[in-house]
Parts: C-alpha cells; sequence; structure tokens
C-alpha cells in the first residue's frame, strides 16, 4: 500500500480542513501519517490517520537572539525618525521568526521520514521542513493551504494597494511616502536573501505560507473566493471546498443562550478566533458603539471575560449583550445578523454556509487580505486599523446588516457550498502519474 505523510501545522483550524481529504486518500487503500502538534492527536487519530508528534517545538525559531537584535534595531531607528529602516528591522525579525531549520532538527525529522519511507509528502504551506527534506530524498510533495492563496503573483496585480493591505500600511505613508508599497515585494525578497546570509541559515521559501509552488497543490476553500491570479504558470491547483459536516448545528447549547437568542431584535456577533485575541480597548469601542443602536451583541472575549461583564454593568447596559468566555459558534451564525470576526477561513466559511453577513476587523496580514476578498465578493465587509474602528464601525455594521445584495451572495454560494459533490479525480490523477515515473 502507498505511504502518504502529512506535514502539518500546529493551529487546530489547519487541522480541521484535511478531515475529508485524508479519509479519502484511506478508502483508497493509502496508509496516512501525520506529523503535527501533539495538542492534535486526538483530532488527527479521530481522522483514521497515524499521528506522528514533532520531536521539537517547530514553531519556534533558531534565531531567538537575532530576533532580539532586529527588534531592538527596530525601536532604535523609530526613535530616530528613520521610518524606512524602522520598518526594514521590523521584517528582518519577522522573516527570523519563521526561520525554524537547522542541520540537528533536520536530522530528527529525516529520522522520522525515514522510517516512514513514505511514496508522497503533502505539506502545509507554513511548513519548511517536509519540502526541504522532499527535495533532498527524491520524494514527491504536494503542497496544501488551509486560507486563500495571496501569492507574490497575486499581490502584484496591484502592489502598491495590496502590499498596504498585507503589512496594514496605510497609516504608514506619511513615513514611508505613497508609492512605498509599490517596491514591496522585491524589499522583501531582498531582505530573506539579506537575513539568510547575517544569520549563515537554511534557505527558506520566501513569503512561504503565501505561495505554493509545488507541481500539485491543494486549496482547501471556494472557487467563489479563491483568486486565480495567484496561481503560478505550470502548476497544479485542485480547490477543496469543505464537508457540510463542519458546518451542523448543534442544538445543544446552555439555555441562557438560546433564551437570549430568541429574539426581534437584530442578533450580532462578535468573536475574535483563538490564536491571536484583541486587547479591551477593541472590546470596548464595539460595545460603546453598538449598544447605541436597538441590536442584541453577544461576545466570545476568552480572557476578557470577566472584565468586561463588569463594564457593561457599570454602564447599566448588560440587558441587551452577553459575554462568554466561549460560545457554541456555528449555533450563534446560524441565528445571527452579522458576524464580527478577525476574518479566520474557518470562520469565514461557517458564515458563509450559514448566510450571515460579516464585518471583518483583521489582525494578521492573511486576515487582512482575507476581508479585501470578502467586501469585493459583497458577502460583507472590512475596517483596516483600530483608529478606524470607532469612526466606521456604526455606519459600517448599519450598512452591512441591511444588504440585500449581501444577502443574496451568501445564499448563493451558501447553496453551493451544500452540494456534497468534492472531485478529487485531479488529485489521483497526479498520484497514479507519480506511481507510474
Amino acid at each position: 500500500m502507498e505511504k502518504v505523510l502529512f506535514f502539518t501545522s500546529y493551529p487546530i483550524s489547519h487541522i480541521y480542513p484535511l478531515a475529508g481529504l485524508i479519509g479519502n486518500l484511506i478508502s483508497n487503500n493509502y496508509i496516512v501519517y501525520v506529523l503535527s502538534d501533539i495538542k492534535n492527536k486526538d483530532l488527527i487519530e479521530s481522522y483514521g490517520a497515524n499521528f506522528l508528534q514533532y520531536p521539537f517545538d517547530f514553531t519556534e525559531s533558531c534565531y531567538e537572539n537575532d530576533m532580539n537584535n532586529y527588534r531592538m534595531k527596530c525601536i532604535e531607528y523609530a526613535q530616530q525618525g528613520k521610518h524606512k529602516e524602522a520598518l526594514e528591522e521590523y521584517l528582518k525579525f519577522d522573516i527570523a521568526s519563521v526561520m525554524n531549520v537547522n542541520s540537528t532538527r533536520k536530522k530528527q525529522i529525516k529520522k522520522i521520514v525515514e522510517s516512514i519511507n513514505p511514496n508522497i509528502i503533502f505539506r502545509d504551506a507554513v511548513d519548511h521542513f517536509g519540502k526541504i527534506i522532499a527535495n533532498e530524498m527524491n520524494i514527491n510533495v504536494i503542497g496544501y493551504m488551509t486560507n486563500n492563496m495571496y501569492s507574490i503573483n497575486f499581490l502584484k496585480t496591484n502592489p502598491n494597494y495590496l502590499c498596504k493591505i498585507f503589512m496594514n500600511g496605510f497609516e504608514m505613508e506619511k513615513y514611508l511616502g505613497i508609492n512605498y508599497f509599490e517596491n514591496f515585494i522585491d524589499i522583501e525578497l531582498n531582505l530573506y536573501k539579506k537575513v539568510e546570509k547575517e544569520l549563515c541559515a537554511e534557505h527558506i521559501q520566501p513569503l512561504n505560507k503565501f505561495n505554493l509552488d509545488e507541481e500539485f497543490n491543494i486549496i482547501f476553500s471556494l472557487d467563489e473566493l479563491q483568486p486565480k491570479s495567484s496561481f503560478f504558470k505550470n502548476k497544479e491547483y485542485l480547490i477543496i471546498k469543505p464537508s457540510n459536516k463542519n458546518f451542523r448545528v448543534n442544538n445543544e447549547v446552555e439555555k441562557d443562550i438560546k433564551t437570549f437568542l430568541e429574539t426581534d431584535k437584530k442578533i450580532i456577533y462578535i468573536a475574535t478566533g483563538s490564536i491571536v485575541t484583541r486587547d479591551i480597548s477593541y472590546y470596548e469601542t464595539i460595545i460603546d458603539e453598538l449598544s447605541k443602536i436597538d441590536v442584541k451583541l453577544i461576545i466570545s472575549a476568552g480572557d476578557k471575560t470577566s472584565y468586561l461583564r463588569n463594564y457593561v454593568k457599570k454602564k447599566n447596559i448588560e440587558k441587551n449583550i452577553m459575554i462568554k468566555e466561549f460560545l457554541p459558534q456555528i449555533y450563534i451564525l446560524s441565528k445571527a445578523n452579522l458576524f464580527i470576526t478577525s476574518g479566520g477561513f474557518n470562520s469565514i466559511l461557517e458564515s458563509i454556509f450559514h448566510r450571515c453577513p460579516m464585518l471583518i476587523l483583521p489582525i494578521a496580514s492573511e486576515q487582512r487580505l482575507n476581508g479585501y476578498i470578502i467586501a469585493k465578493r459583497k458577502l460583507g465587509a472590512t475596517i483596516y486599523g483600530e483608529r478606524n474602528l470607532k469612526k466606521y464601525l456604526l455606519r459600517t455594521t448599519k450598512q452591512v446588516m441591511n444588504d440585500g445584495v449581501i444577502k443574496e451572495n451568501l445564499k448563493t454560494i451558501s447553496l453551493n457550498m451544500q452540494n456534497e459533490n468534492i472531485n478529487y479525480d485531479k488529485l489521483y490523477t497526479y498520484l497514479n502519474k507519480k506511481k507510474n515515473v
């Protein structure tokens, strides 16, 4: 039987989309191994795959001291008003933070790969080890991405604007000049080379988590969302839409949540994701602004829950606001009129399936580009930068909740998602071709 080895990323949001693909490979007599973080073990094994644990923390850079040096230089330049130099030191810090490959770690991973002897490797776009070792051991490799792909090709279609979104650079223009981001990609690629040289580091693919350029690649997204301008010439891409199982509503939720949502008022659900959370001022601004209109707010606040409950109590506005540490997201999306989210891709797909308009307030680079796509496809709106939040939140919220075009577009794509036909023929054509080489 053919053996498959997955190199995954650590967030659980990067594991969920693999369920259907792993199940399909197993049903076609492939033995599947998945290399991941220990916290993902139970979920991976529930898919029928063999779990393998990374022998080290693969999220840690090999160059922590150098990262600190870049950070200190960034601060120093900023204090001197040397804004371009400060940004470039920050970018070098960011590049060094993803350089997690050295000879010792590579030997450890290579030993695992040799013990499995896979016929093919599937690697998450954020992975470096699978790509490097597959090349060294002459193993066929398939790339995959659990978000839209926003490649260098995509950014180059309108570099000054899209790179500005990518870098949250709208506030930087006054310091860097209005055309700085026109050449941002070249600046970034040159900095990768510079950092590799300065640190004597193993070569890694620049902007790897945004670029899939293997011979065959899988994107866990929707045809309606993925910009085709991202694709590289002479490479194959298969877009796999999520299974309906991911969006099933579990009605067994706490009674107080059900009671709160039984209302004639419009419901706004606010959640920022599980990886990067917001500071208190973000929630305070949302609560202050949206309590001005006759809606119900239900907020997933994590460790900010206790503070925010006291905050709304002091303002005497708790009647129409529910705040909990965790909330059943899919159940709430099936009831909500607006989802305020930082724009993680699983949340976007869940929102589309349940036809809930989105207001994306992004944190990370890919979330900002997700927001751009959601606004462009008229499935919601986005606001860039917390400085703009108070200025635009109330107006944008009203617009999105009352926009008939957004509702119709969500309905159309949701109906397409409900068609369970996921065609893997393109994948198996490629795999069979590689068997015969």
